[in-house]
Protein backbone atom coordinates (compact mmCIF):
# COMPACT_ATOMS: atom_id res chain seq x y z
CA UNK A 1 0.00 0.00 0.00
CA UNK A 2 2.00 3.04 -1.27
CA UNK A 3 1.18 6.25 0.45
CA UNK A 4 1.94 9.65 -1.16
CA UNK A 5 4.42 11.73 -0.11
CA UNK A 6 1.77 14.88 0.66
CA UNK A 7 0.47 12.63 3.49
CA UNK A 8 3.38 11.61 5.39
CA UNK A 9 2.33 14.54 7.70
CA UNK A 10 -0.73 12.86 8.32
CA UNK A 11 -1.95 10.33 11.55
CA UNK A 12 -3.38 7.40 12.34
CA UNK A 13 -5.63 10.00 14.74
CA UNK A 14 -7.45 10.99 11.75
CA UNK A 15 -9.20 7.41 11.45
CA UNK A 16 -10.56 6.80 15.01
CA UNK A 17 -14.12 6.07 15.72
CA UNK A 18 -15.32 6.21 18.95
CA UNK A 19 -16.90 3.11 19.96
CA UNK A 20 -18.20 1.45 22.97
CA UNK A 21 -15.56 -1.15 24.92
CA UNK A 22 -16.17 -3.73 28.12
CA UNK A 23 -13.59 -4.69 30.89
CA UNK A 24 -12.36 -8.16 31.39
CA UNK A 25 -15.59 -8.17 34.29
CA UNK A 26 -17.92 -7.44 31.72
CA UNK A 27 -19.78 -11.01 30.98
CA UNK A 28 -20.68 -12.15 27.23
CA UNK A 29 -24.47 -11.42 27.89
CA UNK A 30 -23.12 -7.87 27.94
CA UNK A 31 -21.06 -8.39 25.32
CA UNK A 32 -23.81 -9.37 23.65
CA UNK A 33 -26.49 -6.87 24.29
CA UNK A 34 -23.87 -4.58 23.03
CA UNK A 35 -23.68 -5.97 19.72
CA UNK A 36 -27.51 -5.81 19.57
CA UNK A 37 -27.67 -2.39 20.10
CA UNK A 38 -24.89 -1.37 18.07
CA UNK A 39 -25.31 -3.13 14.69
CA UNK A 40 -22.49 -1.90 12.64
CA UNK A 41 -20.00 -2.84 15.29
CA UNK A 42 -17.13 -4.69 14.29
CA UNK A 43 -15.35 -4.93 16.84
CA UNK A 44 -15.35 -4.36 20.38
CA UNK A 45 -12.26 -3.33 22.57
CA UNK A 46 -11.83 -4.38 26.33
CA UNK A 47 -10.24 -2.44 28.58
CA UNK A 48 -8.28 -2.72 32.23
CA UNK A 49 -7.64 0.49 33.77
CA UNK A 50 -7.89 2.42 29.90
CA UNK A 51 -5.37 0.32 28.59
CA UNK A 52 -6.26 -2.41 25.63
CA UNK A 53 -5.99 -5.74 26.54
CA UNK A 54 -7.68 -7.66 23.11
CA UNK A 55 -10.61 -7.11 20.90
CA UNK A 56 -13.79 -9.25 20.21
CA UNK A 57 -14.52 -10.01 16.70
CA UNK A 58 -18.43 -9.53 16.21
CA UNK A 59 -18.71 -12.06 14.06
CA UNK A 60 -16.65 -14.43 15.85
CA UNK A 61 -18.08 -13.98 19.08
CA UNK A 62 -21.69 -14.23 17.53
CA UNK A 63 -20.58 -17.28 15.65
CA UNK A 64 -19.15 -18.93 19.08
CA UNK A 65 -22.08 -17.78 21.13
CA UNK A 66 -25.01 -18.97 18.37
CA UNK A 67 -23.39 -22.76 19.03
CA UNK A 68 -25.73 -25.38 21.54
CA UNK A 69 -25.69 -24.34 25.24
CA UNK A 70 -23.05 -21.80 24.64
CA UNK A 71 -25.57 -19.39 26.20
CA UNK A 72 -25.80 -21.25 29.08
CA UNK A 73 -22.27 -22.03 29.39
CA UNK A 74 -20.63 -18.51 28.74
CA UNK A 75 -23.25 -15.65 29.21
CA UNK A 76 -22.12 -15.21 32.57
CA UNK A 77 -17.77 -15.86 32.32
CA UNK A 78 -15.86 -13.04 31.41
CA UNK A 79 -15.82 -11.77 27.92
CA UNK A 80 -12.04 -12.43 27.50
CA UNK A 81 -12.85 -16.15 27.06
CA UNK A 82 -13.73 -14.70 23.22
CA UNK A 83 -11.06 -11.88 22.93
CA UNK A 84 -8.47 -11.92 20.60
CA UNK A 85 -4.98 -11.24 22.85
CA UNK A 86 -3.04 -9.60 19.86
CA UNK A 87 -4.99 -7.12 18.01
CA UNK A 88 -3.06 -4.30 16.35
CA UNK A 89 -2.42 -1.43 18.36
CA UNK A 90 -1.22 1.87 17.57
CA UNK A 91 -0.66 4.94 18.56
CA UNK A 92 -2.59 7.55 16.78
CA UNK A 93 0.02 9.78 16.69
CA UNK A 94 1.77 7.10 14.20
CA UNK A 95 1.86 8.36 10.37
CA UNK A 96 -0.37 6.32 7.74
CA UNK A 97 2.83 5.22 5.73
CA UNK A 98 3.36 3.41 9.59
CA UNK A 99 0.06 2.45 9.72
CA UNK A 100 -0.49 1.08 6.19
CA UNK A 101 3.03 -1.04 6.98
CA UNK A 102 1.90 -2.78 10.05
CA UNK A 103 -1.92 -2.90 8.56
CA UNK A 104 -0.19 -5.47 5.67
CA UNK A 105 1.94 -7.19 8.19
CA UNK A 106 -0.75 -8.48 10.14
CA UNK A 107 -2.95 -9.40 7.32
CA UNK A 108 -6.51 -9.53 6.74
CA UNK A 109 -7.54 -9.06 11.02
CA UNK A 110 -6.21 -5.63 10.89
CA UNK A 111 -8.58 -4.85 7.35
CA UNK A 112 -11.47 -6.96 8.45
CA UNK A 113 -11.33 -6.43 12.55
CA UNK A 114 -10.24 -2.95 12.57
CA UNK A 115 -7.31 -1.90 14.70
CA UNK A 116 -7.36 -0.08 18.42
CA UNK A 117 -6.13 3.46 18.30
CA UNK A 118 -4.09 4.87 21.69
CA UNK A 119 -2.71 8.03 23.17
CA UNK A 120 0.79 6.79 25.17
CA UNK A 121 -0.71 3.79 26.06
CA UNK A 122 -4.19 4.53 26.64
CA UNK A 123 -7.33 3.88 24.68
CA UNK A 124 -9.09 6.73 22.53
CA UNK A 125 -10.63 4.05 20.03
CA UNK A 126 -10.76 2.04 16.89
CA UNK A 127 -9.97 2.31 13.04
CA UNK A 128 -11.16 0.31 9.85
CA UNK A 129 -8.78 -0.58 7.55
CA UNK A 130 -11.25 0.18 4.70
CA UNK A 131 -11.42 3.82 6.20
CA UNK A 132 -7.29 3.74 5.99
CA UNK A 133 -7.64 1.74 2.46
CA UNK A 134 -10.30 4.74 1.46
CA UNK A 135 -8.12 7.83 2.98
CA UNK A 136 -4.79 6.39 0.95
CA UNK A 137 -6.82 6.15 -2.49
CA UNK A 138 -8.25 9.79 -2.01
CA UNK A 139 -4.88 11.33 -1.42
CA UNK A 140 -3.51 9.28 -4.32
CA UNK A 141 -6.46 10.49 -6.43
CA UNK A 142 -5.55 14.01 -5.17
CA UNK A 143 -1.83 13.47 -5.88
CA UNK A 144 -2.05 12.25 -9.31
CA UNK A 145 -4.31 15.30 -9.91
CA UNK A 146 -1.49 17.32 -8.59
CA UNK A 147 0.77 15.71 -11.11
CA UNK A 148 -1.30 15.89 -14.29
CA UNK A 149 -2.14 19.61 -13.25
CA UNK A 150 2.20 20.09 -13.29
CA UNK A 151 2.33 18.61 -16.25
CA UNK A 152 -0.52 20.40 -18.02
CA UNK A 153 1.51 23.54 -17.16
CA UNK A 154 4.59 22.06 -18.35
CA UNK A 155 3.40 21.23 -21.82
CA UNK A 156 2.19 25.41 -21.46
CA UNK A 157 5.45 26.83 -20.53
CA UNK A 158 7.37 24.08 -23.52
CA UNK A 159 5.06 25.10 -26.18
CA UNK A 160 5.80 28.85 -25.36
CA UNK A 161 9.23 28.23 -26.11
CA UNK A 162 9.27 25.86 -28.76
CA UNK A 163 6.81 28.69 -30.59
CA UNK A 164 9.52 31.27 -31.38
CA UNK A 165 11.86 28.84 -32.10
CA UNK A 166 9.30 27.57 -34.95
CA UNK A 167 8.72 31.17 -35.94
CA UNK A 168 12.39 32.22 -35.96
CA UNK A 169 12.74 28.93 -38.88
CA UNK A 170 9.66 30.18 -40.91
CA UNK A 171 11.49 33.74 -41.12
CA UNK A 172 14.79 32.38 -41.60
CA UNK A 173 13.97 29.15 -44.13
CA UNK A 174 12.26 29.06 -47.68
CA UNK A 175 12.13 25.08 -47.43
CA UNK A 176 12.40 22.87 -44.11
CA UNK A 177 10.56 20.43 -42.36
CA UNK A 178 10.17 19.89 -39.01
CA UNK A 179 8.38 16.83 -36.88
CA UNK A 180 8.64 17.06 -32.96
CA UNK A 181 5.78 14.87 -31.32
CA UNK A 182 5.79 14.70 -27.46
CA UNK A 183 4.92 11.15 -25.91
CA UNK A 184 2.69 12.25 -23.99
CA UNK A 185 1.65 15.77 -23.47
CA UNK A 186 5.08 16.50 -22.80
CA UNK A 187 8.24 16.04 -24.82
CA UNK A 188 11.38 14.85 -23.39
CA UNK A 189 13.62 16.16 -26.04
CA UNK A 190 13.45 19.98 -27.25
CA UNK A 191 15.08 22.07 -30.09
CA UNK A 192 16.07 25.74 -30.00
CA UNK A 193 16.53 27.68 -33.39
CA UNK A 194 17.56 30.95 -33.44
CA UNK A 195 19.30 33.15 -36.30
CA UNK A 196 22.24 35.62 -35.92
CA UNK A 197 24.12 37.70 -38.41
CA UNK A 198 26.80 34.71 -39.23
CA UNK A 199 24.17 32.36 -39.14
CA UNK A 200 22.11 30.01 -37.49
CA UNK A 201 22.30 28.38 -33.93
CA UNK A 202 20.18 24.88 -33.81
CA UNK A 203 20.18 23.09 -30.59
CA UNK A 204 18.77 19.45 -29.78
CA UNK A 205 18.50 19.11 -26.17
CA UNK A 206 17.32 16.26 -23.60
CA UNK A 207 14.39 17.79 -21.52
CA UNK A 208 15.20 16.11 -18.47
CA UNK A 209 12.47 16.24 -15.03
CA UNK A 210 9.37 15.28 -17.33
CA UNK A 211 6.40 16.99 -15.95
CA UNK A 212 7.71 19.41 -13.46
CA UNK A 213 8.03 23.18 -14.69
Amino acid sequence: MEIPLSSRQLNAGMLRIAVPHVTPESNNQQVMALFNEHKTLIGLPVLENSRPLGMINRHIFLSQMSRPFFHELYDQKSCIAFMDKTPLIVEASAGLEYLAERVIETGDKAVTEGFILTDEGHYLGIGLGIDLIKTVSDLQAKQHFQIMQSIEYARVIQESMLSRSRQGIEESLKEWCLYWQPRDCVGGDIYAFQRDENGWLVVIADCTGHGVP
